[in-house]
């Protein structure tokens, strides 16, 4: 998982005093790995991203590994089959993304995050590089699967 400020679903749970947070209570071992699509994503969430944002978005992608549905998502099929994108947004307004696939067995994979001040559109732009990074993880996978 990634090594900046993500906190564990019921440690987070615990904290902001909810007596039953909606989680599945599954072996640690059974939840899937989150993969960054590439790495480098973790540096802008590291550098642009507020605290609380940053908390928010590891425990939503939390949600994901325990077989739920973040709390405000919406699919993403201009990208590709299984897309979903985790909406946030700070009290300023504005808008934090995480673009990722949880349809494959082996992890989660985010491979494009979005920062943004206003309830923009998702651009052109940003839809085509979440395609072309899509595209990359199906190629690796296929590889992966013939070694």
């Amino acid at each position: 998982m990634l090594d900046i400020d993500f906190m564990p679903v019921l440690a987070y749970a615990y904290l902001m005093d909810i007596d039953k947070p909606e989680i599945i209570k599954i072996d640690p071992a059974e939840e899937k790995e989150v993969i960054w699509w590439p790495q480098s994503l973790t540096d802008e969430i590291k550098n642009d991203w507020p605290q609380a944002m940053k908390k928010e978005g590891g425990f939503q992608l939390g949600r994901v590994q325990q077989g739920l549905d973040p709390n405000n998502y919406r699919p993403m099929p201009s990208i590709g089959a299984g897309v979903k994108e985790i909406k946030l947004q700070d009290d300023d307004k504005s808008q934090y993304r995480l673009i990722y696939v949880a349809k494959f067995e082996e992890a989660i994979y985010v491979f494009h995050v979005i920062t943004k001040k206003t309830s923009e559109t998702t651009s052109t732009r940003d839809i085509t590089l979440a395609k072309k990074r899509l595209s990359e993880i199906t190629e690796h996978r296929k590889k992966s699967k013939k070694q």
